[in-house]
């Protein structure tokens, strides 16, 4: 006997019959392969801190509360919880937050199959928000991407370990490049791809992903008096960072191109075409800016896709450079118009802080401390001699901060790479006395 069936019957039993794969087949979007390619790279991070918080037993009753806490104290150690990417896995580093870390008495790592290996801190840069761990065991690795190419609006997807939540996967597109924020009086981080994809605390250190599965950002931030507003640190400065803090430069130093920049004096000229403008006072010798073709009296317009608007946006740029790395710079000059240069920012550090302060200030200091703190003037030029600076004057201050030892100068400059005043705490004799040049 031969039955016959309705279509829908027939097209029932026929998915029925085929392998679970095939059913799947056309649910396995380019969002679920690109999780499933990372997922396995993508660790819990949890930490320890050196102090304690004590647990107190409540039972409504106050008396028996007392007691009952005094003859049985119990604490536990206080810990954060993050996440991290595998960007070595036969080297065992993962990549996290500087500020899921900070600070970490023991830090403990959690794949995606809940194995844990106890982590060790290899090296941090809380100026851009990157810490670099290595355990002693190879590691599934992340697909890495390249930042650079980002596109706005193009599909990101944020996993991380928010409220404890492991592997939690959250979808948004990219909103904005190039971002800043305040993350303290005087602190931003800079440079950030912004995302409406939903970031929570602990997903903090968690990759941001494109449709292909890489890795182009690393999450750090969220904004919490708004809703669908987080940020990630492009993935292309992750790996120059966590090159530097893997061969031991910890944290990386900061970078000069050796020119100085004003605000005002100048005009933009309206050939320009350019709101956003900042005319170079000077440029020293024998550094990336003079080597690159930089001249006193051009106007900068951007740095790579920064507008220089301000000092204050072109000291932040420089803090988002790397030593070694190269930057486009877009110029004014009256003669020859827009123009663009490449120029390699170079590690700024005592050397180039003497010579930055000196151009600052013509005073030529001693290369080693004072006797009673501070550091010597050695030799004062026609501008600082006119001052009425003699050699063996001592500077103790440079704004806010103190010069110990002849290294301090490099804090103490490297936010000074501009035009304006530098306010010197000077030592003669038994006097002090503030100078302002």
């Amino acid at each position: 006997m031969v039955l016959k069936l309705s279509g829908r019957i027939a097209l029932l039993l026929l998915l029925a019959a085929l392998p679970a794969h095939a059913a799947e087949s056309g649910r396995v979007t380019p969002l679920v392969t690109a999780v499933r390619a990372a997922g396995p790279g993508v660790v819990n991070i949890s930490t320890t801190m050196p102090g304690r918080q004590t647990m107190m037993i409540s039972t409504g009753d106050p008396v028996v509360d007392e007691i009952f806490n005094n003859m049985f104290p119990s604490s536990r150690q206080r810990g954060s919880l993050g996440s991290g990417v595998v960007i070595d896995g036969a080297g065992g580093l993962i990549v996290t937050n500087s500020h899921v870390v900070q600070a970490a008495e023991h830090i403990t790592v959690q794949l995606s199959d809940k194995q844990e290996y106890p982590a060790r801190l290899l090296g941090a840069d809380p100026g851009n928000d990157i810490a670099l761990l290595q355990v002693d065991s190879s590691l599934p690795q992340a697909p890495l991407g390249d930042s650079d190419g980002i596109m706005i609006a193009e599909q990101v997807i944020a996993i991380g370990n928010p409220y404890g939540f492991s592997h939690t996967v959250t979808v948004g597109v990219v909103s904005a490049l190039h971002r800043r924020i305040r993350i303290g009086q005087d602190d931003y981080l800079s440079d950030l791809i912004q995302t409406d994809a939903s970031i929570n605390p602990g997903n903090s250190g968690g990759p941001m992903l494109n449709l292909a599965g890489e890795v182009i950002g690393i999450n750090t931030a969220v904004n919490a008096s708004a809703q669908g507003i987080g940020f990630a640190i492009p993935i292309n400065k992750v790996k120059r960072v966590a090159s530097l803090l893997n061969r031991g430069d910890n944290p990386p130093a900061p970078v000069w191109l050796g020119m100085l920049v004003e605000e005002g004096g100048l005009d933009t000229p309206p050939a320009a075409g350019q709101e956003a403008s900042l005319p170079i006072s000077r440029v020293i010798s024998a550094t990336p800016a003079a080597r690159a073709g930089v001249k006193e009296g051009d106007i900068l317009l951007a740095l790579d896709d920064w507008p220089a608007l301000s000092v204050a946006d072109y000291i932040l740029a420089l803090k988002s450079l790397l030593p070694e790395q190269e930057v486009n710079l877009t110029l004014y000059r009256v003669q020859t118009g827009i123009f663009e240069l490449k120029v390699k920012a170079e590690k700024f550090a005592l050397p180039q802080a003497m010579l930055l302060f000196t151009a600052r200030t013509g005073i030529i200091l001693e290369n080693k401390p004072a006797t009673n703190g501070g550091i010597a003037i050695a030799r004062s030029a026609d501008r600082a001699s006119s001052l009425g600076l003699k050699t063996g004057d001592v500077v103790l201050r440079i704004g806010d901060i103190s010069l110990n030892r002849p290294e301090d100068l490099v804090e103490a400059m490297s936010s000074r790479q501009s035009g304006g005043q530098i306010k010197i705490l000077l030592k003669r004799g038994r006097g002090l006395h503030w100078l302002v040049i």
